[in-house]
């Protein structure tokens, strides 16, 4: 994929009123309009260092979208990098998967202090929801783990229903380039799915 296709372009102009055309056309698939992300926007991670303004540059780009959406989903990097930062400082909450491992849950502090920090630059930035992913209702361990996230992450954020461990189901589909329910509509994993989505809908007070 040619990295015209994506954001770089735009996350690296120096002037902001440039910036909109910059922007790629996006990929309409699915119902939805992608801008779709390849291993060149690791160059991001370093330049952005030296940019003035770096952890407000996706957020300006937003701003500048031409249409308007309902929403607008960002897929960060699993790090606290610079692009993970922007992607926070222009979000207006954070939806957090969670893996039902105990590493998993050591890992959140880290993310939970990097978003209190960030409220010095935006202070509405909160959690939006917990999601519980790879769960395997047969492990002992599994339910263990997710008990804990029950417990310890419902006082910050609801808990969404967790996605059970599918691998077949979503490593095809991830291969075949579709989402799961579009890939094998009806079965487990694009149920667990659409009862997230559903799950999320509701929090927000919108139909499923």
């Amino acid at each position: 994929m040619n990295q015209d296709a994506t954001l770089l372009a735009a996350l690296l102009e120096d002037d902001p009123n440039a910036v909109q055309s910059r922007l790629p056309t996006t990929v309409e698939v699915h119902g939805l309009s992608l801008y779709p992300a390849t291993i060149d926007l690791a160059i991001a991670e370093a330049q952005l260092l030296a940019k003035i303004g770096r952890e407000r540059r996706f957020s300006n780009i937003l701003s500048r979208l031409p249409r308007a959406y309902d929403y607008v989903l960002i897929d960060s990097p699993p790090s606290l990098g610079t692009l993970t930062v922007n992607a926070l400082v222009a979000a207006d909450a954070v939806i957090t998967p969670v893996a039902t491992r105990f590493k998993a849950v050591d890992g959140l502090p880290g993310l939970t202090r990097m978003v209190n920090e960030l409220q010095w630059v935006k202070p509405s930035l909160g959690f939006a929801a917990f999601l519980p992913t790879m769960y395997d209702q047969r492990n002992r361990h599994d339910s263990d783990v997710l008990d804990i996230i029950r417990e310890q992450l419902a006082p910050l954020a609801p808990v969404l229903p967790p996605v059970r461990y599918r691998a077949a189901d979503h490593n095809d589909a991830s291969m075949s380039g579709q989402p799961v329910q579009v890939y094998k509509p009806g079965s487990e994993a694009a149920r667990d799915m659409a009862q997230v989505v559903t799950a999320f809908l509701e929090l927000k007070g919108q139909p499923a």
